[in-house]
């Protein structure tokens, strides 16, 4: 692929510009939480990397894409997430962070690839998952036939997720709870990273490298075309985006504003963000008010409506550069 080709001729470039700006979004979240009196939580973290690390993610990818391709960025922060229902107690979340890519080069269809998250805070690179979180893990893990919770229209509709065994679709996404005033800048530490699901978790990538994998399609887990899906995987991706554009569409707000600094206690729980030259189309239909910082005052929430964080990245191939 020709993103393939360009990525590993400045990946070098691309890997430190963003590990800049990763670092810069932890910092960020860390003291707007602690001026409101408290440290910030795994959703705070989320809200950041989904809004306002968007248009740092789309400057750093212009920097090495820009002479071949248009690139647009649309990130979208839920606060309530869709469950998955297989008979447990509590229902776990599906994840905290969907990353989703729409790639294309002229003349070819798109190719779509994914990448789910759920995002867990740990001072140490390894650590045993808590009884109280096992019941996340059996989803990542054995991906048990299950109904959606909390999920609007598509409340108990049923996927089914094959082969049964963790797939490169679906990791953690840990965040070092020590990196202020303990790993900061040290050689080897980084605020935000990767690990397989699995009862003992190791560390084992960081975020800026499972980004960047993910870009080139050696990470995550590549899906058909919406109206061609049949394998419940796609079907699962395509649901979690129809189920947050319709969220984002009833509220339309954008940014996170000066009156939205701690976003584990808001109400207001649909907030997107678009950025780029080439706004992804799937969001097209949603108003942002230009991408400016306000948001209306529609407070209400639903219990019946959740909807999943997402980074949707939209990559195309400049036709005029493609052959050169």
């Amino acid at each position: 692929m020709l993103i393939s080709e360009v990525i590993m001729k400045n990946k070098r470039i691309l890997r430190r510009s963003i590990d800049e700006s990763l670092t810069k979004s932890y910092l960020r979240t860390w003291l707007n939480c602690c001026r409101m009196g408290s440290p910030p939580q795994e959703p705070d973290y989320i809200a950041d990397l989904s809004l306002r690390w968007v248009s740092d993610a789309v400057r750093d990818l212009k920097r090495v894409l820009r002479s071949k391709f248009r690139v647009g960025i649309t990130g979208v922060y839920c606060h309530q997430k869709p469950l998955a229902d297989f008979g447990t107690t509590p229902r776990p979340e599906i994840g905290d962070l969907l990353l989703f890519l729409k790639y294309q080069e002229s003349g070819s269809a798109p190719i779509f690839n994914s990448l789910l998250f759920q995002a867990k805070t740990s001072s140490s690179q390894n650590f045993i998952i808590g009884s109280g979180d096992l019941h996340q893990l059996k989803l990542y893990e054995e991906w048990p036939k299950f109904q959606y919770r909390r999920a609007g229209p598509l409340n108990n509709q049923t996927r089914d997720i094959h082969p049964k065994r963790p797939c490169t679709g679906a990791k953690y996404l840990l965040v070092d709870s020590s990196y202020i005033g303990c790993h900061a800048y040290y050689p080897m530490y980084f605020p935000f990273g990767c690990a397989v699901p699995n009862r003992s978790i190791t560390l084992t990538k960081s975020f800026t490298d499972e980004f960047i994998d993910f870009l080139t399609l050696d990470a995550g887990k590549v899906i058909s075309d919406k109206s061609s899906a049949t394998e419940d995987w796609s079907n699962m991706i395509w649901d979690l985006l129809d189920i947050t554009r319709g969220k984002c569409a009833k509220r339309h707000l954008s940014g996170l504003g000066k009156g939205f600094p701690r976003q584990t206690t808001s109400k207001m729980d649909a907030f997107f963000y678009m950025a780029g030259e080439d706004p992804p189309d799937f969001f097209g239909s949603v108003d942002n008010s230009g991408g400016d910082q306000n948001y209306e005052s529609d407070q209400s929430s639903d219990d019946e409506n959740g909807g999943i964080s997402v980074l949707y990245i939209q990559i195309s191939a400049n036709e005029s550069q493609e052959n050169t």
